[in-house]
Formats: structure tokens, C-alpha cells, sequence
């Protein structure tokens, strides 16, 4: 074998080298981990949790699709009901708040052969860091009441604004 032979196969095997373990490294971004293999039986209940971003939202059937991938490869389906608590910034709120895209953590437990979420947390890069589940939620006091008092108005207006005068053109002396 010539010199170039050599560094062409080297090449090759560095190349493949390369390539796999790149594979190995993006591999859990691609395929994640089996989601049903995260139930529990906790007091005669199968629940379990999924974290990762919606994939798809079907406000009208009431469902959301999560998924850790990348590829939105094994996107779990997940019903949301009137009873599931929907955690946005400290406060509740509601499907209309949940876009596709979104990172959230999910809380659901499986009734009738359907995953029904009971707690969904739409997470910033500081409820990722504190790791907190959605059945930890400490959802504030004023958040849990549905009757909150209306905003109070200011006892005095804030001062107007006044706008700028418009310059004035140069007299012919300038």
C-alpha cells in the first residue's frame, strides 16, 4: 500500500469514529427513553411524569403531545381536564396558555388506558435548575382563588406627558 492508501483509510476509520460517537451523544435528543417505563402504583393508581416541550396541541379533543426529542419521536398524548392544574409563572392557568414549543413538566396518571394529565408546569430555565415535579407545585395563595379582588386604582392620575415641541425652521440668518 502507497502512502495515500494509508491516509485514505485512516481518513475513512477516523470519519466513522467521528460519526459514531457523535451518534452515541445525540442519540437520547433522537430516540428518548420509553415513556411507559416511568409508571408507578401509588395507592392503587398508575401515574407517571414527562418532561420535555409540546409537540402538538388539540385544544378542540383537549389534548397535548410531549416529547423530549428532537425529532418529536415518541410524543407522549396526554388529556387535559377541567380539574388538571396548569402552572404558568407562579399562577394558574388554563389549554389556552400552552403553545406548541413549550418546555413543560407533566404529572398524569393513566385512567382507562388514557394518560390524564393532574398537573402540567410550564418551566423556565429556573424551574429546571430547582427540579421541583408538578405535584410539588406551591401554587401562591392568590392564584388559588377563583375570586380575586379587582385591581385598586391609583388615588391620584400619574402627570400627563407632555410631547416635545416641533423645531422650528431656521430663520434666513443661520
Amino acid at each position: 500500500m502507497t502512502g495515500w492508501h494509508l491516509l485514505k483509510l485512516w481518513g475513512t476509520v477516523g470519519a466513522v469514529g467521528v460519526m459514531a460517537v457523535a451518534g452515541l451523544l445525540l442519540w437520547p435528543l433522537i430516540w428518548p427513553e420509553d415513556p411507559d417505563k416511568a409508571f408507578k402504583l401509588v395507592d392503587g393508581r398508575l401515574v407517571g411524569e414527562a418532561e420535555g416541550f409540546v409537540w402538538r396541541v388539540e385544544a378542540d379533543q383537549q389534548r397535548i403531545h410531549v416529547t423530549s426529542s428532537l425529532l418529536g419521536l415518541r410524543a407522549v398524548p396526554i388529556t387535559v381536564t377541567s380539574e388538571t392544574k396548569i402552572v404558568v409563572n407562579n399562577k394558574l392557568g388554563g389549554l389556552a396558555d400552552i403553545w406548541k414549543g413549550m418546555d413543560v413538566r407533566v404529572s398524569y396518571e393513566v385512567r382507562d388506558n388514557a394518560r390524564v394529565a393532574t398537573a402540567v408546569e410550564l418551566l423556565t430555565t429556573k424551574a429546571r435548575r430547582a427540579r421541583t415535579t408538578p405535584t410539588e407545585v406551591v401554587v401562591p395563595a392568590d392564584a388559588a382563588t377563583d375570586s380575586a379582588p379587582p385591581p385598586q386604582a391609583p388615588a391620584t392620575p400619574p402627570p400627563a406627558v407632555q410631547p416635545r415641541p416641533a423645531p422650528r425652521p431656521c430663520p434666513d440668518t443661520c
